[in-house]
Parts: structure tokens; sequence; C-alpha cells
């Protein structure tokens, strides 16, 4: 039986990002060829991933000079990427803006930018943040629901994409009031960025 996984936010070919993270990688080419590594010690010819964004980045000169499928073509099995920030661009021609899906009886959202989520989902998967969130509420119209970061660079994680039974065990221990989330504030987090852009 075909396994999912998700992840988000590996920044193959950001060197920056090795500093911005702290990862344990001393250059991009190491960085590279781990995450690939863990990637395929867990995922499967027959399993599928969905990349939740910034799977590379391009351009400027934090950026090697590698093209974005000589890593993809490295991946085992069937791998979906959803648009974040640096896909603008980087020209994956294949990413797709977001995407749902039911799993175990759970309503899914799949995007990059949690700004972006809502509460028609039980559950929200995301990226973007790095280390900076694990798991987080989102209360709107009257009905909340779980974000969960599968970045990589979440200590959790381990660099690895994860595996959904994961993140069901995750969904069922918050939803019976085991697991205890901080609330989302999507109105500061637009606050908080509008003023960085006014600074600029």
């Amino acid at each position: 039986m075909p396994k999912r996984f998700f992840c988000s936010d590996k920044h193959h070919q950001h060197i920056n990002i090795i500093k911005y993270e702290n990862r344990p990688f001393n250059s991009i080419e190491e960085m590279d060829k781990k995450l690939i590594s863990y990637h395929n010690e867990m995922v499967k010819e027959d399993d599928i991933c969905y990349d939740l964004g910034d799977f590379y980045f391009r351009g400027g000169y934090q950026a090697g000079n590698k093209h974005y499928s000589e890593f993809l073509r490295q991946y085992n099995g069937r791998y979906v990427i959803v648009r974040g920030n640096h896909e603008r661009s980087n020209k994956i021609i294949d990413s797709i803006q977001s995407c749902t899906m039911y799993l175990s009886n759970i309503s899914i959202l799949c995007l990059h930018d949690p700004i972006n989520a809502n509460t028609k989902q039980d559950l929200v998967l995301h990226g973007h943040l790095h280390s900076k969130s694990f798991v987080m509420e989102l209360h709107e119209n009257n009905k909340k629901s779980l974000l969960i970061n599968v970045g990589v660079d979440v200590p959790a994680w381990k660099f690895q994409p994860v595996e959904w039974r994961k993140l069901e065990e995750l969904y069922t221990q918050w939803k019976v009031g085991k697991i205890k989330a901080p609330i989302y504030d999507k109105k500061a987090v637009k606050e908080y960025r509008a003023n960085l852009r006014n600074k600029r």
C-alpha cells in the first residue's frame, strides 16, 4: 500500500538557509545530498510526497547554479510541489497553488504560507515558518482548525518528510485535548509583515 508523505522548505541550492536555520551542514552540496538521502530512506517508489513549497532557491548571490530538475529526479516516489514564495522565481513549471484531500475522514488543506489558511478544513498542513512553529490553532468564523508545520527545519521532523500516520496522530491528540496549541493570529501576522515592508 503506497504511503503519503509531506514536507516543505528544503531550499535546495540556498547557501544562507544553512546560517538562517542553523542547519547542520557545511555546504550547500552537503545539504542537498543529505536532504535527498533522508527522503529516500523513508519514501519508496510507489509512495507519494507532497512538498509544500520552497523546494529550490534560484537566482542571486545566495543560490547555486544547478537546475531544480537535477534534484527532483533523484527523489524516490511521486513528487508533488505546492507553490511557495520561491516558486515564483525558480521557474518550477509543474507546481500547484494548493490542494485539498480527505485522509482518515479528515479534511485537509495543503499550502505553503499559513497566512492563506482557513477553517473550511479540519487540518491545515503548511510550511514557510521553518523552525518558528510546530502546531497552532486557527480560529475563524466560529470554527477552529489545526495547523501543522511540515517544514524540514521543525526539530521533530529531523529534515525528513513526515508520513501521514504521524500527522493523523497529532491531529487526533489535539482533537481530544491532549495537545494544547497556540493560536495563530493572522491579523497580527499581516500587520507585522506590513511593517517590515514599510521599513524597507
